[in-house]
């Protein structure tokens, strides 16, 4: 029972300064908002097609008016020009090429080819040729029944269903919250620190309290702080964002082990180095590599194949890849590794603190008023 009542007091000691909390929430809130914004292009799967504008230089007969009615139904607008205005045009920059169409044929002049008007100019000019050499032939041999192509519906349009996808909102609803539990390690390393510095004035002043006591109680806490935090900002996602985490109590315990792990490499960080400045400059510089290599700031996925098999190793890395999975596929076969990880290198950095901890202060030492 004391331990739940020192637990209890570091809940107190905690709410009695609530700007940090207040950070530690705001800040990945606001940091959602612009990289959501931000990227939102990226995490589209569909790309419009250009509006697609060129000169042409044609004649003005029966085959040009055709060639320049029949593109519009491949996205293509000619717009009739000289052919000094139409080099021009692609000189200055304003069209990206032009056609020509004259007795020798279609051709297309431009300066660069390796783009979306070259690629639909030469797909077209191909199909139209094709065609008209088609209905000379037929005409030639007297068969006017086939000079007119046959109408019909040759191509059919079928979507595929890939199930639910993320937004761009909803992808850093989630590497935010894990991100900004990372920080948390500082949060759990400065608790520690706190008791370390004012000893007196955290424990309970009733009667001894052990140091395994006063371990356990800040360790508990900071879980608990870390998973109130994610509890809160999750709903603030959900209610101004529309961001959804399809269970949010599902999600919120299977972050308990990655809230163990963050807690534990904060408060091993703390005793490894013995001071808090230090500990803070070492957990910066951990938790912005971890972070990076698990798709935090930007997926990684679209930086390189060797990224992407990397953060499949890290805890934040499952964790993010597992909790999209889980939210928009159902799929918990990552999630359940991301949290047996967390879990297993939890504990064995809890078991460092704790006995890096006790070899400090001595395990039958006690807390005096």
């Amino acid at each position: 029972m004391r331990i739940l009542q020192f637990i209890k007091k570091e809940i107190h000691h905690v709410l009695s300064s609530p700007e940090s909390l207040l950070l530690m929430i705001l800040f990945p809130f606001g940091l959602t908002l612009v990289l959501g914004l931000a990227l939102s292009g990226q995490f589209s799967r569909v790309q419009p097609m250009p509006d697609v504008r060129l000169p042409i230089v044609a004649q003005g007969d029966l085959n040009s008016r055709l060639f320049i009615s029949q593109a519009e139904n491949a996205g293509l607008t000619f717009e009739a020009a000289e052919e000094d205005a139409a080099r021009k045009q692609v000189t200055d920059g304003s069209a990206a090429g032009y056609v020509v169409l004259d007795k020798d044929g279609i051709t297309y002049h431009a300066q660069a080819f390796n783009n979306w008007e070259g690629l639909l100019v030469r797909t077209y000019g191909r199909i139209y040729a094709q065609q008209a050499n088609m209905a000379a032939r037929a005409l030639s041999s007297g068969r006017l029944d086939k000079v007119a192509p046959l109408g019909g519906e040759y191509v059919h349009n079928e979507g595929i269903d890939t199930g639910p996808q993320p937004t761009s909102f909803g992808y850093y609803g989630i590497t935010m919250l894990t991100m900004i539990m990372m920080y948390g390690t500082m949060q759990a390393a400065g608790m520690m620190d706190l008791e370390r510095t004012e000893r007196t004035g955290l424990r309970l002043k009733a009667s001894p309290f052990s140091m395994s006591g006063v371990f356990l109680a800040k360790a508990c806490t900071s879980v608990l702080t870390l998973l109130a935090q994610a509890l809160i900002l999750m709903a603030m996602n959900t209610v101004a964002y529309g961001i959804t985490y399809r269970n949010m109590a599902i999600v919120l315990l299977s972050l308990a082990p990655y809230a163990l792990f963050c807690n534990a490499l904060g408060l091993a960080a703390l005793q490894l180095t013995g001071e808090a400045r230090a500990a803070s400059g070492l957990l910066n510089i951990v938790v912005v590599l971890l972070v990076f290599l698990g798709g935090g700031y930007v997926p990684v996925d679209l930086l390189s194949p060797v990224l992407a098999k990397l953060a499949a190793s890290t805890p934040v890395g499952l964790y993010n890849k597992g909790l999209l999975a889980y939210i928009y596929a159902g799929d918990s076969s990552m999630l359940i590794r991301g949290m047996i990880m967390s879990g297993v290198l939890g504990a064995v950095l809890l078991a460092l603190a704790h006995v890096l901890f006790m070899r400090e202060g001595g395990s039958n030492r006690a807390a005096r008023a």
